[in-house]
């Protein structure tokens, strides 16, 4: 990643009259405008209050100003580990790939979309959080939002609108080419709901893609794996000594026997350690696959997919509980409620995504970490 032209600025002392940054900042582009630069800007803020972040990120966002907020506090105690933290989160935003893994083969073979979805219930409405790779390598994703009824579980609509705008992404960026699978992860949702998953969200999903597709090739088979990390069951392993019992390593995996469905590769589940745990017992996350239309992706590959997606969380520098799209649907759903200061969220009254940080320019880039 390069940086050039960097100028440094002092915004005015606003002393909560937050129009002043707005004032200042349309002055400085259009000065920057008149030298005839093009240029994407992105700025990095020292910010020395907490509270005014998110009225001073929203200003920045409206501006088509990607940004990188730093706390005075934070800045002056900065360390190694820190600035590389900060310069992760910078790369990341700016298009750049913080890790690369190798996936299974059927990945390389084929244009596959995987994509995140997670809830996140807050006030009286619940935010949706909606992710989709756009790239070979899974490091790039187009994210978006939806706000739908509290405690509504089931995404009823909408997500045909996140579908076509991450496919269209997706074609951008590989030349004109559309996905030729799709695998999704669904998280937020209890076990009870898995056929209404199918029924309800999946149904969306395949309307969307048949004006996309021609009749001939039919839309892209769906691979759909219901996510759960709040479990019951716990792993062990025989310890050296034959007497006690350890964590198992991570990576382990329980596919047979204790699983609810073994049968073949187009319905099955399996339990997962995903982490190193030092203290106490770990908890492994289930992954239930309830549909898999993709008959050539065996369930070792889904299996080995699922681990490698956990080490692909670019804001972390090891493995998360959760595949990586998981984790960007949750963080970017839990990123814009903490923008809701006029309450839109939490009451019965119609929401304006601008109002929580929203810019549809930025939804291909990593805006929210």
């Amino acid at each position: 990643m390069k940086c050039s032209g960097f100028t440094p600025l002092e915004l005015p002392d606003c002393k909560g009259n937050f129009n002043k940054i707005g004032e200042f900042l349309d002055h400085f582009l259009d000065s920057h405008k008149r030298e005839g630069s093009s240029k994407p800007m992105f700025a990095v803020m020292i910010l020395d209050k907490r509270h005014d972040y998110p009225k001073i990120k929203n200003i920045f966002t409206r501006k088509n100003i990607m940004s990188q907020f730093i706390l005075k506090f934070t800045a002056k105690k900065i360390n190694l580990s820190v600035a590389s933290n900060i310069m992760k989160q910078i790369n990341s935003k700016l298009g750049g790939d913080s890790v690369r893994m190798k996936m299974p083969e059927f990945m390389a073979k084929e244009r596959v979309m995987v994509i995140g979805i997670d809830v996140c219930h807050a006030g009286k409405k619940s935010v949706v959080g909606f992710c989709a790779s756009i790239n070979s390598a899974c490091t790039q994703y187009y994210s978006d939002i939806i706000i739908q009824p509290k405690f509504q579980e089931i995404v009823k609509k909408d997500l045909d609108r996140c579908l076509i705008n991450a496919v269209q992404s997706f074609s951008k960026e590989n030349g004109g080419n559309m996905p030729s699978k799709l695998i999704i992860y669904r998280d937020g949702v209890g076990e009870g709901m898995r056929d209404q998953i199918i029924d309800k969200e999946l149904k969306q999903f395949k309307e969307a893609l048949k004006p996309l597709y021609n009749k001939v090739t039919g839309i892209p088979p769906i691979t759909l794996i219901v996510v759960n990390k709040r479990i019951n069951q716990r792993m062990f392993v025989q310890g050296s000594d034959g007497k006690t019992v350890e964590n198992p390593p991570p990576g382990s995996i329980i596919d047979s026997n204790l699983v609810e469905n073994q049968q073949d590769n187009k319905c099955f589940d399996f339990f997962l350690v995903p982490q190193q745990t030092t203290q106490g017992c770990v908890t492994p996350t289930h992954f239930y696959v309830s549909l898999n239309e993709s008959t050539d992706i065996s369930k070792v590959a889904l299996e080995n997919l699922t681990y490698t997606f956990c080490y692909m969380y670019s804001n972390w520098s090891g493995s998360i509980k959760v595949p990586a799209p998981c984790q960007y649907a949750h963080k970017i759903a839990e990123y814009h409620y903490s923008f809701d200061s006029f309450g839109m969220i939490k009451k019965q009254q119609k929401v304006d995504l601008k109002q929580l940080c929203y810019n549809e320019e930025f939804l291909n880039n990593f805006y929210y970490l």
